[in-house]
């Protein structure tokens, strides 16, 4: 024993004896707690318990809890030839954590264009971010851009991406992808934009077989007529809809028209805005 464990057990006389032989060694210890400290025992007293630590990492045998099976390390060639010997046709996932920890993710408009930034503390993993716009928050059909990862495993990255096209209202989501394809979803910002024109933001889905949503933005309250044309500027479906200020949406039922590709006019009074559709 240490001299600190020494000075906490009281001192015997010496024995009569020069040498005893098979007799098993013991500790007698005072019943009494020599140290105020809740998590002391004989064993943390006299230090025993640091040699059966050695004891069992030494000549112990982990075992799994559950399945019975001893523990082994594995380096990357026999986990490998473990594989290829015992997982022959067996459908089998390599799964590797994501590291991409992201501090910041901001979005504003500057002038014409909306501007993205995000900074990132590490990326080890992650092949690629992309940037996606949605004027709903549920349907991204456009990608704005995307961006190749820096890498880095220790110091912050800080990423910008613009939208050149920017709608009244709309939803930027961003997505990192890793080394072996997975994505994960990191977040997302509204920017809030003064709407300028009368446009068509969106056509969903698109090609359709049935319904197609049309998602356009207005400047003021009023009514909107809406045209669908065929590619000879035949008009094969009429409706109106009334449009409020901002962000709008309307439905449009194709079901009834052939396989092709049609013309969607809109119309408020002072402008006609057009946006092509495909009829599955």
């Amino acid at each position: 024993m240490s001299n600190y464990s020494k000075q906490f057990i009281n001192k015997a006389p010496k024995p009569d004896l020069e040498d005893v032989e098979n007799i098993p060694p013991a500790i007698a210890l005072q019943q009494k707690n020599s140290i105020k400290n809740s998590r002391s025992t004989v064993g943390t007293n006299t230090e025993l318990l640091d040699h059966l630590r050695i004891l069992y990492a030494k000549i112990g045998s982990a075992s799994c809890p559950d399945h019975h099976l001893k523990l082994q390390a594995y380096t990357p060639v026999s986990a490998a030839e473990f594989i290829v010997d015992h997982l022959k046709d067996t459908k089998g996932y390599i799964l590797l954590p994501i590291y991409s920890k992201l501090v910041s993710y901001k979005g504003a408009a500057r002038g014409a264009v909306n501007e993205l930034s995000w900074t990132t503390a590490s990326e080890e993993n992650i092949r690629e971010f992309m940037v996606e716009r949605s004027v709903d928050g549920k349907n991204w059909i456009t990608v704005v851009g995307k961006a190749t990862a820096k890498g880095s495993k220790t110091s912050s990255q800080t990423y910008t991406m613009t939208d050149n096209n920017p709608v009244c209202a709309a939803y930027y989501r961003l997505t990192s992808s890793e080394n072996d394809g997975r994505t994960e979803k990191l977040g997302t910002v509204q920017i809030l934009r003064r709407c300028e024109k009368f446009n068509i933001a969106s056509v969903f889905p698109n090609p359709s077989s049935d319904k197609v949503n049309v998602q356009y933005e207005s400047t003021n309250d009023t009514d909107i007529s809406v045209t669908v044309l065929d590619m000879t500027g035949r008009v094969v479906l009429t409706s109106s809809t009334t449009a409020l200020i901002g962000f709008n949406t309307t439905e449009l039922d194709l079901s009834g028209l052939t396989s092709g590709t049609y013309i969607i006019s809109m119309n408020n009074g002072q402008n006609i805005v057009t946006s092509r559709v495909t009829k599955n």
